[in-house]
């Protein structure tokens, strides 16, 4: 049984580790750099994976007649829980039409880019809308022009 004060574990574990880490010519300042340098390094590769995405998209949209406007990492973005590696980031751009997207994409070194919700918020009317709206009236008032006439020539044939 036990007394007040004892423990189940070994008492000083820590301690003993510490102590045989020092014999075998490892301290804890030894230790405490090699954590900050796999740190360090690991910021640095996720920096540089962070530069790699926005090139990707950005040559994505471009390479499809777009223009970035804004690009920013959404780490919190749709279908983040249970993503497998992809990064995902919120971008801003201008399509070929001049239409402007607000866009969420995923990438990664070896997935490529692939959007999960496009958004388009401000709609340009191109030329060829006005065009086509144009041709569509002339049609109408050809026809409005022909009904006109149809009804003169019928009026004339009454009046003798």
């Amino acid at each position: 049984m036990r007394t007040v004060g004892q423990s189940l574990g070994k008492p000083h574990i820590l301690s003993e580790e510490l102590f045989a880490l020092k014999n075998r010519g490892v301290t804890v300042s030894g230790v405490v750099v090699i954590v900050v340098f796999v740190l360090v390094a690991l910021i640095v590769i996720r920096l540089a994976h962070g530069s790699m995405d926005h090139i990707r998209v950005r040559v994505y949209i471009e390479a499809h007649g777009g223009n970035v406007v804004e690009l920013n990492w959404a780490p919190f973005g749709p279908g983040w829980f249970g993503s497998n590696r992809d990064r995902i980031y919120q971008v801003r751009y201008i399509d070929r039409g001049g239409n402007e997207h607000v866009a969420f994409c995923r990438t990664s070194g070896w997935s490529g880019v692939y959007f999960t919700d496009d958004r388009n918020v401000k709609h340009v009317k191109r030329p060829m809308d006005e065009i086509e709206a144009l041709e569509e009236e002339n049609r109408r008032l050809r026809e409005e022009v022909a009904r006109l006439k149809r009804s003169q020539d019928q009026n004339a044939i009454k009046e003798p």
